[in-house]
């Protein structure tokens, strides 16, 4: 069997939601807000301290849920990046709770999607060419 890069398991933000506390409830609904919630408390670590604790424990792979994202500022998502760098800690998901990257009208959130997967490989958008041209910055 063929070794897998960074392992064959990754944890998911859902299973240290307790942890993280904090929720942001991100929807391409205006109705909708993304403010902060703490469901489970306020919680003991940020998101962005999970690559290192992670590393520390021999485990290379990380799940996120996007409402564990305190925000979505391409600064923010650098800081990320730089974290899962630093801890040589693969972003394998993001697990997007609300919309569809395939409608127009919730295009942003596929927005989101290639930010990130451009941090993670360096690549642009994989998704249909139909959905690139609304996309635009992807």
């Amino acid at each position: 069997m063929q070794a897998l890069q960074n392992g064959r398991f990754a944890v998911s933000t859902w299973s240290l939601h307790r942890m993280l506390g904090a929720t942001y409830p991100y929807s391409p609904d205006p109705q909708k807000s993304a403010a902060r919630q703490e469901p489970y408390g306020p919680g003991t670590v940020s998101l962005l301290e999970v690559p290192r604790m992670l590393a520390e424990r021999g485990l290379g792979r990380l799940e996120v849920c996007s409402f564990h994202l305190p925000s979505l500022d391409t600064s923010y998502l650098g800081e990320m990046r730089d974290a899962l760098k630093a801890s040589e800690i693969l972003f394998q998901t993001l697990l997007v709770e609300d919309g569809d990257p395939s409608n127009a009208e919730t295009v942003t959130r596929h927005r989101l999607d290639c930010r990130l997967d451009r941090y993670r490989k360096g690549s642009r958008c994989r998704a249909h060419p139909r959905y690139r041209r609304q996309a635009g910055a992807c």
